[in-house]
């Protein structure tokens, strides 16, 4: 639950700050690829900043490293196709992937709302729009991860998964009926955010908990790998 909250709070944070912050530079310089750039070379040496402060991190017992060949391109599909042969692992990490689906969805249409708030580019304000709506759902995520967490401190509650996907449909569709920018369309956003923990955080653990200690890597990169499949399938849809 600490975990994830934390890494929904830079991704969920980044997309807060970064409308406000391109709509100010935008508004004072008016080139949109200017207003860009300056948040561009701030997290370049933010993420210099990060990469020596992982040197800091303590260091593990490495494993052997394999030459270098061509099938390194596309292994992960057969470790794909491992991962899903597994039933529990393969229900698992499909939830996920619903989640990144839906996710991703979500934020695409979260710039659409902006824009039809906000419709004349040359005004700017839809992207401060948008990461104030993502602001909601970050808020929402980060709260329902330590609820997570609370709840399975004496062990993983999976019971809590089918809660958060009954919350996130219900919340998704509150938000098709709510008008776009008033208090309680932004709130909404917060309880789906708090539902899509519920529902997020127990699969990701179980996941991890599931996976065997010498193929767990692979159980992890099959999964990342079925994510991006799935926000790619996201923002084509």
């Amino acid at each position: 639950g600490w975990l994830q909250m934390m890494t929904m709070a830079g991704i969920l944070g980044g997309l807060s700050l970064g409308g406000p912050w391109f709509d100010a530079g935008f508004g004072r310089l008016g080139n949109p690829w200017q207003a860009a750039a300056q948040p561009v070379w701030w997290l370049f040496g933010i993420s210099l900043a990060a990469l020596a402060a992982g040197g800091l991190m303590q260091p593990t017992p490495t494993h052997a490293r394999p030459p270098f060949h061509p099938s390194l391109f596309w292994q992960h599909f057969p470790q794909l196709r491992e991962t899903l042969a597994e039933r529990g692992l393969r229900r698992a990490c499909l939830g996920v992937a619903v989640y990144w689906l839906i996710g991703s969805m979500v934020a695409a249409m979260l710039i659409d709302i902006g824009l039809f708030l906000h419709p004349d580019p040359g005004q700017g304000g839809a992207a401060t729009v948008a990461s104030r709506l993502t602001f909601m759902i970050g808020v929402g995520t980060a709260l329902g991860s330590l609820l997570v967490a609370a709840v399975s401190r004496r062990g993983l509650q999976l019971g809590i998964v089918p809660l958060g996907a009954l919350g996130m449909a219900m919340t998704l569709g509150l938000a098709g009926l709510l008008p776009a920018g008033t208090g309680g369309f932004d709130w909404n956003l917060a309880l789906l955010g708090i539902a899509s923990a519920c529902y997020l955080v127990p699969l990701q653990a179980v996941i991890q908990d599931r996976a065997e200690a010498g193929k767990r890597g692979r159980v992890l990169a099959s999964m990342n790998l079925l994510d991006s499949l799935a926000g790619v399938v996201a923002v084509g849809f």
